[in-house]
């Protein structure tokens, strides 16, 4: 991950502030459901606390998931709001 991140650095510096913050704040927030929630998730099972609690598994499950999406909708937002405001490019939807 810090490889990763030393790779794309150069790019991020060159990203207006307002689109740097929200993609590091996406990743965070993604990173942080990911990382550790699903750890702290599989220290608990592990430790037997809560394989037969169901109802406390899936709250610590949708807690996770949940974050990983916001991450993403965050990552989106900030990634749309660039191509509108700073690439000044339209962006619309057809269903």
């Amino acid at each position: 991950m810090i490889v990763g991140l030393a790779l794309i650095w150069p790019w991020l510096r060159s990203l207006p502030k307002r689109t740097r913050l929200g993609f590091v704040a996406a990743a965070g927030v993604f990173v942080f459901g990911a990382v550790v929630m699903e750890g702290l998730l599989g220290f608990v099972v592990e430790d037997g606390g809560i394989e037969a609690d169901w109802l406390m598994y899936s709250i610590f499950t949708t807690i996770e998931e949940s974050l990983e999406i916001f991450g993403l909708l965050i990552y989106i937002t900030t990634a749309l709001r660039y191509h509108v405001e700073v690439l000044q490019t339209s962006v619309s939807f057809d269903l």
